[in-house]
């Protein structure tokens, strides 16, 4: 992969999540509403479409310890891909990174892309979700991903003393289901020396 200046226009804050108490969403959060993201992918969409002329948007990520968001755009067979990189809500438009090659972690099936004309929930309404499930996680991850063009979903990892929890939410209609499993990696524990 190598690095491209990306050309962007004005975007709203970015995202970042307070780590305190497990029960404040930031202002950060709050902010990047559903027209900020479609806002922030139109235009991600628009820088690439030389280098990327059948671009689709495969995914959305949202780091919130760092405040880190991926745009990950992919053309339809998934051959080619893009992570468009913003490290933090305070980072100028024009320092984000466009890293584009032949490789992309959502390699081997073609894509239709999200349609960002369904999605009505943002990650605020994940964040209170996960905070209605499990009071005391700290998130550590948020994912918007396509479903076979059926729906969109936010996929939400968390981290408490059980282990990191998961869950999934509806981004049409905001039902949120939390994984029936246990947590997804148990906290490591420790072991007696032999």
């Amino acid at each position: 992969m190598h690095v491209l200046k990306p050309i962007f226009v004005s975007i709203a804050a970015l995202v970042t999540l307070a780590t305190c108490s497990g029960q404040e969403i930031s202002a950060e959060i709050r902010r990047l509403d559903v027209p900020t993201l479609r806002t922030m992918i139109d235009q991600s969409l628009l820088s690439l479409n030389a280098q990327i002329p059948d671009a689709v948007l495969a995914q959305v990520s949202v780091d919130p310890s760092t405040g880190t968001v991926i745009i990950r755009i992919v053309n339809r067979d998934s051959t080619i891909g893009a992570d468009i990189v913003a490290p933090s809500p305070d980072t100028p438009l024009g320092e984000w990174q466009v890293l584009i090659g032949k490789y992309t972690p959502l390699s081997g099936s073609p894509h239709i892309g999200i349609k960002m004309e369904d999605v009505r929930i943002g990650p605020t309404d994940v964040i209170r979700a996960t905070f209605n499930q499990w009071p005391q996680c700290k998130p550590r991850s948020i994912n918007l991903v396509e479903n076979d063009g059926q729906a969109q979903w936010w996929f939400v990892f968390c981290d408490s003393k059980e282990g990191i929890l998961s869950g999934r939410m509806n981004a049409a209609t905001g039902e949120f289901f939390p994984s029936g499993n246990p947590p997804a990696l148990a906290p490591p524990t420790a072991k007696p020396e032999s």
